[in-house]
């Protein structure tokens, strides 16, 4: 060979490793084509329909308070006291005794707000808050009102829990 041809062949050489290093896995590489935005339609459908209930009971089993107590939520019951278990106080012109009782307790003590009447009209509101009541235990509370005079009739509005 002579060196005048030793060029040519040079220059073939670089050229056939020029080649091989820009191919991965000795295959040429394509330039990547154009990622074009793809479009998805989305179809709603109406919402399921539930046709089927189930019931589930509470883990607590249902409050039955003492024979003749009422139920008023909150596991409380109440009841209007006998009139001969209660004294009215000498400021009250009117008042009402009710026995209260509390399957759990009320560390608050147990609010009573009651409607205070004269035949069909409402004359006033009146409220009283017991101590704390012990779980299973039954106390009294006496309510009385003043400058409505007498013959009036009360009813129960509210009773409820207090915490403490």
């Amino acid at each position: 060979m002579t060196t005048r041809n030793a060029a040519p062949a040079g220059a073939a050489i670089v050229i056939l490793l020029l080649a091989t290093a820009c191919s991965v896995g000795g295959q040429p590489q394509a330039a990547p084509q154009a990622v074009s935005p793809a479009t998805v339609t989305i179809i709603e459908q109406p919402p399921a329909t539930v046709t089927d209930t189930t019931t589930v009971q509470s883990s607590d089993p249902a409050f039955t308070p003492p024979a003749g107590f009422d139920d008023w939520g909150d596991r409380v019951g109440a009841k209007w006291s006998d009139q001969t278990t209660f004294t009215c106080p000498d400021s009250s012109e009117s008042c009402w005794g009710v026995d209260l009782y509390s399957e759990r307790g009320c560390p608050g003590g147990i609010l009573l707000v009651l409607d205070v009447f004269r035949d069909q009209t409402k004359l006033t509101v009146i409220d009283g808050t017991t101590t704390a009541v012990s779980p299973g235990a039954t106390v009294n509370l006496v309510l009385g009102q003043t400058g409505n005079g007498t013959g009036l009739t009360a009813k129960i509005a509210t009773i409820s829990c207090r915490d403490a």
